[in-house]
């Protein structure tokens, strides 16, 4: 289902599905956030991770669909931005994308911590076939 929709990036999803199989999740986490970025900067014109005034920008792109599925999708979203902003002010390490993008985090490599970010790169790869029905 997400090599259909996203072929140009085959490899790389290899990679990273092997990875996390082999419980490498240091390596699985920041490549599937630099992935979610492309992804979405290339088919929706923003960045997932972009924000403005605290609220994702993919949230208007969202809105237009009317769809309660998408609402929670976009809950996620914002509560990944506000947890982020939450922990770039308390200075806490985790699975805070920023920090780990940029080297400061350092305790991120869990399991659970990947699988949030397959699971949020399954929730974009579903928005992408809302965009294309």
């Amino acid at each position: 289902h997400i090599f259909r929709k996203l072929s140009s990036r085959k490899l790389v999803f290899n990679q990273i599905l092997r990875a996390h199989k082999q419980k490498q999740y240091y390596l699985t986490i920041p490549a599937i956030y630099s992935q979610l970025d492309g992804i979405c900067e290339e088919h929706f014109g923003y960045r997932l991770f972009k924000t403005k005034n605290g609220v994702p920008a993919i949230s208007n792109y969202i809105k237009t669909f009317n769809n309660e599925f998408l609402e929670m999708l976009l809950s996620t979203f914002s509560n990944i931005s506000e947890q982020n902003r939450l922990q770039s002010k308390t200075n806490i390490s985790g699975s805070n994308r920023h920090d780990i993008l940029h080297g400061t985090s350092l305790n991120y490599g869990t399991k659970i911590n990947s699988c949030k970010a397959l699971s949020l790169l399954f929730d974009v790869v579903d928005l992408l076939s809302l965009k294309t029905s």
